[in-house]
């Protein structure tokens, strides 16, 4: 499993939503562009790493900037105001940690969920943890984070459905390979400035992998946090790239349907399934 599925698998969750280990917007697209990262009524592909690419935004018009790509034939723009978008400022604290372990033992004084999988989730005061594990993934976050949501997810999914052969064919006319996961219509993001991501893989064994959370502030941002490990495979990541951390464009949560294709190919009616559903 690569380290993208891994942290996805660890991270995602029903409240939450799905996690992307890849937050950062394409590098190639102009700063206009870039500044907003992926936004609620994105239709993206979700490519094999992590990274999203918008396809379209069907809360815009045709001719807004965001569909630079064009959009489908008899496009038909999905109906979307200010007031359709619930926003919970920093629902994520400055200094925040979100630690999901698969452990083997722990000693920690923060909150830990379930039994062989643990969920740490602290500000910087105060937060340690010991944990061997067999998996881990981390993500922080020195400045916080906010979501984005759609209020009338019902009325999205009933235009996906309506939509989604159009919508997949305009995504293969734009040449991109659509595989099992088919497309992803974003209702909801959570957002942040800036975060650092590291996942832990020692599930074939014969090494030992002990992480020590031991949370402080750096500035008033920042955090510290000592992974010691034995013979395991262990990636560390963060952004935004030089001269974005003033934008909160940073994808770390998405939330919404897949459309998937139909087995039987064209003549199939494609599938319109929630995140997290096979």
């Amino acid at each position: 499993m690569s380290h993208a599925q891994l942290y996805t698998d660890l991270q995602s969750s029903e409240s939450s939503g799905q996690a992307v280990p890849r937050p950062s917007p394409p590098d190639d697209l102009p700063p206009s562009i870039r500044k907003f990262g992926t936004i609620p009524c994105d239709i993206c592909f979700p490519h094999k790493d992590g990274s999203l690419d918008r396809l379209l935004n069907v809360g815009r018009s045709e001719w807004d900037a965001l569909n630079s790509k064009g959009v489908p034939r008899d496009f038909v723009q999905f109906v979307v105001t200010n007031d359709d978008i619930r926003t919970q400022l920093l629902c994520l604290d400055k200094g925040s940690v979100i630690l999901k372990a698969a452990v083997r033992k722990r000693k920690t004084n923060t909150r830990l969920e379930g039994g062989g999988a643990a969920t740490v989730v602290g500000a910087a005061a105060g937060c340690e943890a010991h944990i061997d594990v067999k998996q881990a993934a981390k993500l922080a976050l020195p400045n916080g984070a906010s979501s984005y949501d759609f209020r009338a997810t019902g009325r999205m999914y009933r235009y996906a459905k309506k939509n989604s052969r159009k919508l997949l064919k305009f995504a293969e006319e734009l040449g991109y390979e659509i595989g099992n996961e088919g497309l992803l219509v974003v209702t909801g993001v959570t957002k942040a400035s800036a975060w650092s991501i590291t996942v832990t893989d020692n599930s074939a064994g014969g090494g030992t992998v002990s992480l020590e959370l031991n949370a402080a502030q750096l500035g008033g941002v920042g955090v510290l946090h000592a992974w010691d490990k034995e013979n395991s495979s262990s990636l560390t990541y963060s952004g935004p790239p030089p001269g974005e951390d003033s934008w909160e464009n940073q994808t770390i949560f998405v939330r919404g349907f897949r459309i998937v294709p139909s087995p039987l190919g064209p003549l199939g009616a494609p599938k319109v399934l929630a995140l997290g559903t096979k």
